[in-house]
């Protein structure tokens, strides 16, 4: 199939690099699979890979990997919350929503999410509301949520069969 794309490729002026091409195998099964061949390179196999600026992991199932997708939010909340002290609050829900949400639910939307990654991007939003209200992390910020307009991260997304998806 890879010499078949290689020959279409060749014939649109397309170019494959093959060092940013990998292959990876979604299976609760673990065997060896033989080396992939693309215009005459092995192709790398991983067991994660990124794509649009979201890394996957791939074991018996193709899961995405939290942690960055938090961790790039945390680092964009506090940019923006560093920068807006004088801000009227309702301004600074606005900054966040308008910067900082998009990152958590980037290419989600394609994506089915377990409930434990879920509950993880729920607690990033509602931190995000903590930090802009001064509010301990025992505090509820759905009033706040509502409030100003905005869904908690549970209702950003759509509960279907057992999984949930991003609007």
């Amino acid at each position: 199939m890879l010499d078949i794309c290689s020959v279409y490729a060749d014939c649109l002026n397309l170019v494959f690099n093959p060092a940013k091409t990998i292959c990876s195998v979604v299976s609760k099964q673990r065997f060896r699979i033989s080396d992939v061949y693309l215009d005459n390179h092995v192709i790398q196999w991983c067991d994660n890979f990124e794509y649009l600026g979201v890394t996957f992991s791939c074991s018996d199932e193709l899961v995405v990997d939290i942690p960055p997708v938090r961790r790039c939010f945390y680092v964009a909340c506090s940019s923006v919350i560093t920068r807006i002290h004088e801000v009227a609050e309702p301004v600074r829900v606005q900054l966040i929503e308008s910067f900082c949400l998009p990152l958590l639910v980037h290419c989600i939307g394609a994506l089915s999410l377990k409930r434990s990654a879920v509950h993880m991007l729920s607690v990033c939003w509602n931190d995000a509301f903590r930090r802009i209200f001064n509010y301990k992390r025992s505090e509820s910020v759905r009033i706040l949520q509502v409030s100003f307009g905005t869904l908690d991260f549970r209702h950003l997304s759509i509960y279907i069969d057992g999984d949930f998806y991003a609007l």
